[in-house]
């Protein structure tokens, strides 16, 4: 067999496992069923498939009668094997759909994982209709309708959230707490439609916010902390001591200069954003230049047809963070996947070369934000290197806890999980005791049915999958990628991965500074799970 039929053969026949190039001299193989990476000599492949395909020990010893560590690379092999590594075929699920790990799962959750993202939809009002807004698009579910969120259904979300949040931080030890306080601070978040629209709300409900008593927990007035997502159309003298009295973090929608803001970002009737926006934003830039600094955060989409470079200059001259996102197109999860998987055919290997120049130039200036460009590579922490202890049973959700790290709560007190979803799956309501504990079991069931399909099970790059629950989420039941929407994951992934074994071999203590920074909560916070949470020791 040629390292070439191989090849073929792993292709054929082991669909978990993704093999890359490594060096001149040997091959990378990634296995998803283990979770795990190893280099094999290009020189051995033909032998490892061989064995893999028989298991005929005499008659690879013919074969291969000149390699002296044969016996060693056979024992190899079958301890890979034994533990779940170099397994053909697909996986049998993902995750457990039985009632019981099911429900296990859903009280671990709720019982571990802090609530990070607590979101309040205050109206479903918008003065805009821009027109790669979901809320534009969508005919049934959540959509622009006139209805507003009352104080009652506010004092009701966030008296809930209050106990949510000191549930989980009442467990702490008081090291930890202080830890928490610092790094994932209270926090309630204001959005829509468009908050402006139902002001008065955003103002009683902040106060209400301000004034519980969490003092009794030890926690000040100065820790609890808010946003507000706001399109900035409307700034009035009344909204604007609002806000520099009390300092929100302030999400503001611009999508760059007047052409291409004006594009999309529009009024009911038609008309262009730009002005008025960029006026107001000066407007608060102006009140308070530090403030602006500090807690004013640009969000762009990057629409189709925008001037990319034109975009970024102006935003970045602002001298505030931007976030610059992915239009997310309305009915599916990516807008031109043949496209994209064509570009990194195209200039995958140039993109590297522009990366580790980067990378090095940075390292030459000693520059200590320089992982900061690789944040992407993070996922690569989960991936083991070392043979594992003994083969263990899949467990890949493909999402963050439902309804549990993240919640939206609608105008009407419903629980979503996630302010990306259509609103078509509540799963309970605050004004109403909270969780609905069989619409959770359904939907994490159900969910976990639909992630064990064929393709998923198939799929070599399932444990760094980005399709979550909020984007599968359609009409109250969740749906799979397109075909080519899987081929452009995997070609993601890929790229990463050539990316990892690219950057490693510039600097064999890559993997290790990028995993210090991703494990330093000065620099990277995700999702909170109480038992890993006590164990962490800040590094200064």
């Amino acid at each position: 067999m040629t390292e070439q039929n191989a090849l073929a053969y792993f292709k054929g026949n082991y669909p978990l496992v993704k093999i890359i190039n490594f060096d001149t001299e040997s091959k990378l193989f990634y296995d998803a069923r283990a979770n795990m990476v190893f280099v094999v000599n290009d020189n051995d492949i033909p032998m490892v498939a061989e064995y893999l395909q028989s298991h005929n020990k005499e008659a690879l010893h013919s074969q291969f009668s000149d390699v002296s560590d044969i016996d060693e690379i056979i024992e190899r092999i079958d301890s890979l094997q034994n533990k779940g590594v170099l397994l053909p075929g697909p996986a049998d699920r993902l995750i457990s759909t039985e009632p019981k790990d099911v429900q296990d799962r859903i009280d671990y959750y709720m019982e571990n994982i802090l609530m990070r993202k607590y979101v309040l939809e205050t109206t479903q009002q918008c003065n805009f209709r821009c027109r790669y807004c979901h809320n534009t698009l969508e005919p049934v579910y959540r959509h622009h309708t006139k209805k507003q969120m009352t104080f009652p259904v506010a004092k009701a979300a966030v008296d809930f959230y209050k106990e949510l949040y000191l549930k989980f931080y009442r467990r702490l030890p008081e090291d930890k707490k202080a830890l928490l306080l610092k790094h994932y601070q209270p926090f309630i978040g204001f959005y829509g439609g468009e908050p402006s629209l139902n002001w008065k709300l955003v103002e009683d409900t902040v106060k209400y916010y301000l004034d519980l008593d969490w003092a009794a927990d030890g926690i000040s007035r100065e820790k609890l902390t808010f946003s507000v997502n706001t399109n900035l159309y409307i700034l009035t003298d009344e909204m604007m001591a609002f806000i520099m009295k009390y300092k929100p973090m302030l999400f503001i929608s611009l999508d760059g200069p007047k052409e291409d803001n004006d594009r999309n970002r529009v009024t009911i009737d038609g008309k262009g954003t730009f002005d008025r926006v960029f006026a107001n934003i000066n407007r608060i830039k102006s009140a308070d230049p530090e403030y602006f600094k500090e807690k004013i955060l640009l969000l762009c989409v990057e629409a189709e047809g925008n001037n990319t470079e034109a975009v970024h200059k102006l935003l970045d001259s602002f001298g505030c963070p931007v976030d610059y996102m992915s239009e997310q197109p309305y009915g599916c999860l990516e807008r031109d996947p043949e496209g994209e998987i064509q570009w990194y055919e195209e200039h995958e290997e140039e993109m590297i070369e522009k990366k580790l120049a980067d990378y090095q130039r940075r390292l030459s200036e000693n520059d200590k934000d320089a992982m900061d460009e690789f944040t992407s590579l993070y996922f690569l922490d989960s991936i083991e290197s070392d043979t594992p202890y003994m083969q263990k049973p899949l467990s890949v959700n493909l999402t963050c806890p439902l309804c549990v790290d993240n919640i939206m709560i609608d105008v009407d007190g419903g629980m979503h999980i996630c302010h990306k979803t259509d609103g078509s799956l509540p799963l309970g309501n605050v004004c109403n005791g909270g969780y609905d504990m069989q619409k959770m079991f359904e939907a994490y069931k159900s969910y976990g049915a639909t992630t064990n399909c064929k393709e998923c099970r198939n799929c070599w790059a399932m444990n760094m999958c980005s399709y979550c629950a909020a984007l599968r989420l359609d009409g109250g039941k969740w749906k799979n990628p397109r075909v080519s929407e899987c081929d452009l994951q995997r070609r993601r992934v890929e790229y990463q991965l050539k990316l990892c074994v690219a950057l490693y071999k510039l600097d064999p203590n890559f993997m290790p500074k990028l995993m210090e920074r991703k494990h330093n909560l000065e620099h990277y916070k995700s999702i909170v799970d109480y038992n890993e949470f006590i164990k962490y020791v800040e590094k200064n």
